[in-house]
């Protein structure tokens, strides 16, 4: 499928339209982007916490609450009736397991609405602690006046592999370098996992070597962008993602359709508007590179959506083209941080979200 004309198109009517990009001034509040984590900060009460039992290590080296009869492991969430202490033995010392349902509102993963993926004290967040999973004992006293992190996942621009965490990063210029570096590590796990998945279901060797390829991609984009973090003095984030497993027919066609034929395409076109915007000569040369290789990237998960379509039924086929359009309608209300690297407004992003919906839509 050839998607540059369609995507040039839509990057000429934004550019002529009234949108904006994001100013890099722009005022902060709650922002998911491309894959970004928002966040929200909560006060400490005592129904955040699971347990007040001593933290130690278990076997594996981790932290670990331990029970009244000496036994280590994770606390689990349901116990937090029987475990729950008031903010004065808290503040006294106890150490507690932050229940991430007490203390945040998850999104449940309704289109536009991130999906809480955990939530610490600030403290060790900032210090680099940790905290991001549920239950996690705090690695201090809780108690009033302790502020709580709820940090929630957005939809990814771009194909992501299974069971990806994206960490919260701040809305800041350095945030979007951190997380982008960390989104063009984890892309390179995704191809990888395509093309054998590809591999698995008998497809062509044209598009087995077109994954492998994009996976070549995305190491570059992996450099381009550790390289702008190190001028900053920035440390990549690790990535932590499912490893690769078998999936049927179905399954495999269903992941193509959102990650590929919806996130990514949007991701592409993102890419292209960054080419046009960035502040400087050099950021858009880099884009520029980028955005050509993940057009060709969303043009190759369409070519795997057509080569799937004759082993589907109708039904399947449905279902996936359904998914696709949520994919890319779940961005219509995210927004972008404030950064100089082009990132489209959200009227912008929005003005996208809806028209790749309808073009793709009629172009299925």
């Amino acid at each position: 499928m050839h998607l540059r004309p369609l995507l040039h198109s839509l990057i000429l009517l934004a550019s002529a339209s009234a949108c904006s990009t994001t100013s890099v001034d722009a005022p902060p509040d709650d922002r998911t982007g491309c894959g970004a984590a928002s966040a929200q900060q909560v006060p400490f009460t005592p129904a955040m916490c699971v347990s007040r039992a001593p933290v130690v290590a278990n076997d594996a080296g981790d932290a670990a609450p331990t029970d009244a009869a000496g036994d280590s492991g994770p606390i689990d969430a349901g116990e937090s009736d029987a475990a729950q202490v008031d903010s004065g033995q808290a503040d006294a010392g106890g150490k507690c397991g932050l229940d991430c349902a007490s203390a945040c509102s998850p999104g449940g993963g309704a289109p536009g609405v991130p999906i809480l993926i955990g939530c610490g004290l600030t403290a060790d967040i900032a210090q680099n602690r940790g905290g991001y999973n549920p239950g996690l004992p705090a690695n201090g006293p809780i108690g009033p006046g302790d502020i709580i992190y709820c940090a929630y996942q957005g939809p990814a621009c771009g194909r992501a592999p299974a069971g990806l965490v994206t960490p919260f990063t701040a809305d800041s210029s350095d945030g979007y370098l951190l997380l982008s570096a960390h989104l063009e590590t984890a892309a390179v796990l995704a191809f990888e996992h395509l093309a054998r998945d590809l591999e698995l279901h008998g497809a062509p060797t044209e598009l087995v070597r077109r994954a492998l390829r994009s996976a070549d991609d995305e190491r570059r984009h992996q450099a381009a962008m550790e390289a702008l973090c190190a001028r900053r003095g920035l440390v990549p984030l690790p990535v932590v993602a499912a490893s690769y497993t078998p999936r049927s027919l179905e399954t495999f066609a269903a992941d193509n359709a959102i990650e590929g034929c919806g996130r990514e395409t949007l991701g592409a076109l993102v890419a292209l508007h960054q080419a046009e915007h960035a502040d400087t000569a050099d950021l858009r040369a880099i884009m520029r590179d980028i955005a050509e290789d993940e057009v060709q990237h969303a043009e190759l998960a369409w070519d795997i959506a057509a080569w799937l379509a004759p082993g589907l039924s109708e039904a399947e086929r449905c279902r996936h083209d359904r998914a696709r359009r949520d994919a890319v309608a779940a961005f219509h209300d995210m927004t972008f941080p404030g950064t100089p690297f082009g990132l489209p407004s959200t009227d912008t992003l929005r003005f996208y979200a809806a028209s790749l919906a309808e073009s793709l839509t009629l172009a299925a």
